[in-house]
């Protein structure tokens, strides 16, 4: 939580936790926060396979070093988390199930041990019974439970028979071998003692973490780089939030995650492809998405039913829709600035948000921009194939959005003129793609490269012809394919790798255009004739 690395992406900027100037071991006296780790593991910092220079030093009051080398980060993470499921200790039927389901559960107790029998078959018995104004000071793992442990085996008796098995870190000559049987009435691990004094139950969480392979996607895109747990919050049962990204290459979106301060939210998850410049995070194309429901609060990982494949440099945007159960309140999950512990200063966590990252919603229609930024992450893996994305600049329009792969860019019925035109390349395979135009009063331009512009902008003159090829690697396996709809004609025949489509000599202009790469020896749209005009 406390070492800061750099987001290979560069979304996360200077965010994490701070202590005082000086105090490089401060965090190891804090103790431990299965919510704050829930963040950091989240956003694929924390989980490696234990080194020797990350061994905590067996003697007491040796402290390790303050830092550790980034590379056990992001990508070189052993394991990256997909679930955290955080279940009161008061639903003990589903922390069965989830220890059944995902392993351990991480919580914690009030710990002495004058609470712990040591008799012969009774080892490892403890139940603390509530007596004192005591905290829970001590976290544990619960590994099973046994409905029918004996009451008879705790110093004290609580009410009835049960226990639960925890792991403890105490070492094989504590408890039962290292074990505890923690009985299902003691009032630490239940959270039924009010230790801080204000009047309430203290509670107590028991939290799950699911796992899955460092290799499951190459990059996350997220802002949240903070443990902070702020929230927005929504009277009226539902919330919207989103977070816009930059992609940064060619990839496959696969899965996104967010957080959940309540029990059985409903969600539906949507990604848009937006425009140039949007004004917030729905002005776009939906691409898809995903409803559901979340049983348990906590951080969750949906998975799309199918990619939705990106270019470098477009922009998209995860959207989430939450509907709180019954009559509850509705949560927007934020990643906000302040200290983490109240009466102190330090540890302090920083987050920052900027302006078109985040927004949030009451009806996810009326969007407003967040301060803070919100806990949403976008998952993704290197695409491979060829995608090529193009815009043009129309007359009365301006510059519309990119579009893709045999899209329409330009107009119909409403002879609008095309004025300019970018074409880009996204591949898995090395090249890229030129082309250049026929202008009104200027002939055929020079050749231009991935993405640069070719006609003019604001010289209200008009393209009539346009020629694309492919370059590199890329040109011997894929053919690229063009059509347009030019003046007076309509849509003219497809042609392909640099030859001319439009017309010349008759002053008409182009209206709009498809590009597609298609691989060699496939076949590509028809028909392919009649594509060019010339007199």
């Amino acid at each position: 939580m406390n070492h800061r690395v750099t987001d290979p992406l560069g979304n996360i900027g200077t965010d994490g936790v701070s202590y005082a100037s000086g105090d490089d071991y401060g965090y190891f006296d804090d103790g431990g926060n299965d919510i704050y780790a829930t963040m950091v593991l989240a956003r694929w910092t924390g989980v490696t396979n234990e080194l020797p220079a990350m061994a905590y030093p067996s003697t007491y009051g040796i402290k390790p070093a303050a830092s550790y080398d980034n590379q056990y980060a992001y990508a070189n993470d052993s394991l990256h988390l997909e679930n955290s499921y955080w279940i009161s200790m008061s639903d003990p039927e589903a922390i069965k199930a989830n220890i059944i389901n995902c392993g351990s559960a991480a919580t914690s107790i009030h710990y002495d041990d004058i609470y712990v029998n040591t008799a012969t078959g009774k080892k490892g018995a403890f139940y603390y019974n509530g007596t004192g104004s005591y905290t829970n000071n001590h976290a544990i793992s619960i590994v099973g439970w046994n409905n029918n442990y004996p009451k008879t085996n705790f110093l004290t008796q609580p009410a009835g028979n049960g226990a639960w098995l925890v792991k403890n870190s105490y070492g094989t000559s504590e408890g039962d071998a290292g074990y505890l049987w923690i009985s299902y009435y003691d009032y630490g691990i239940t959270g039924t003692r009010d230790g801080d004094g204000d009047g309430n139950p203290d509670g107590n969480t028991a939290v799950f973490y699911d796992m899955a392979s460092s290799t499951n996607y190459t990059n996350n895109y997220q802002y949240d780089g903070g443990v902070g747990t702020d929230y927005y919050q929504y009277t009226d049962g539902t919330a919207s939030m989103a977070n816009v990204f930059t992609a940064k290459g060619f990839e496959n979106l696969g899965a996104v995650s967010f957080y959940t301060y309540d029990t059985n939210v409903g969600y539906t998850a949507k990604i848009y492809k937006l425009n140039a410049n949007p004004t917030g995070p729905t002005d776009g194309t939906l691409m898809t998405t995903k409803t559901g429901t979340q049983l348990y609060e906590g951080y969750h990982t949906v998975k799309l039913d199918s990619p939705v494949t990106l270019s470098s440099g477009e922009k998209f945007s995860v959207v989430i829709d939450l509907v709180a159960s019954g009559t509850d309140y509705a949560y927007v999950a934020i990643d906000y600035s302040g200290s983490l512990f109240s009466l102190q200063t330090y540890p302090y966590s920083y987050a920052t948000c900027n302006a078109g990252e985040s927004y949030r919603s009451g009806d996810g229609t009326n969007w407003s921009q967040s301060s803070y930024n919100c806990r949403i992450k976008a998952f993704t893996t290197q695409a491979t194939g060829v995608n090529v994305g193009y815009r043009t600049h129309v007359q009365n329009v301006g510059w519309q959005s990119y579009v893709y792969n045999g899209a329409t860019s330009g107009t119909a019925g409403q002879s609008l003129r095309l004025e300019g035109i970018n074409v880009s390349l996204s591949s898995s395979v090395a090249g890229g793609i030129r082309y250049r135009t026929h202008v009104q009063n200027i002939g055929w331009q020079d050749w231009v490269n991935d993405g640069a512009l070719s006609g003019t902008s604001a010289q209200s003159l008009r393209l009539e012809a346009i020629q694309i090829e492919l370059t590199g690697t890329v040109a011997s396996t894929y053919d690229v394919y063009y059509r347009v709809q030019a003046q007076d004609y309509g849509w003219l025949g497809w042609t392909k790798n640099g030859a001319c489509a439009g017309t010349a000599g008759q002053g008409k202009r182009l209206e709009a255009i498809q590009i597609m790469v298609v691989p060699k020896g496939q076949a590509g749209p028809t028909p392919q004739y009649y594509s060019y005009v010339e007199y």
